[in-house]
């Protein structure tokens, strides 16, 4: 009886054994499943989560050159408004020089004729005074010239340069007409 019951005692630990590794190999076979599930689930997240921000960022770039596009016509709106106020400027100045520019011509008009009835060293230094005065008027007209076709910054020193200019071209016939009465 032992005997027998030895092989029953075995045979019940071999079916035992046997059923274990069964339910091992199930089991495992089960993890594999289930690992290669959500294996499968991770990919689908990963492949909706990339189109997701793919998405967002093609919104973001659309949105970033849209502001882009905004602020550059803003600009050239402002670059068209300031080049409209500065040809304003410009006309006008131009067009009190050459005011100014024909009183000037009037007073070198009234030495020209002051010269004719001048006599001895009066007449010879109105003659010298008059050909400095038609100096300066040519370079002055000149200026003004430049000035009506230029613009930016060359613009800003030809007009403080021509302002000037008239200035002093005033003051020396102001001079010249107290002077030679």
């Amino acid at each position: 009886m032992r005997t027998t019951t030895r092989k029953r005692n075995f045979l019940l630990v071999a079916t035992l054994v046997g059923a274990l590794a069964g339910a091992s190999f199930l089991s495992c076979s089960k993890a594999e499943e289930s690992a290669s599930s959500m294996k499968e689930t991770a990919k689908q997240k990963a492949a909706e989560v990339s189109a997701e921000a793919k998405r967002a960022s093609g919104e973001l770039v659309e949105k970033a050159q849209q502001k882009g596009a905004e602020a550059v016509a803003a600009v050239e709106a402002k670059a068209g408004e300031l080049q409209k106020d500065v040809e304003a400027q410009r006309v006008t100045l131009v067009h009190d020089l050459k005011q100014r520019l024909g009183t000037i011509d009037a007073g070198i008009a009234t030495l020209q004729q002051r010269l004719t009835t001048a006599k001895g060293s009066a007449k010879q230094q109105l003659d010298e005074s008059l050909a400095k005065l038609r100096t300066q008027r040519a370079e002055l007209a000149e200026r003004i010239q430049r000035l009506s076709s230029s613009s930016g910054a060359a613009w800003d020193d030809l007009a403080h340069g021509a302002r000037s200019a008239v200035d002093d071209l005033e003051q020396a016939i102001d001079k010249a007409l107290a002077r030679f009465k």
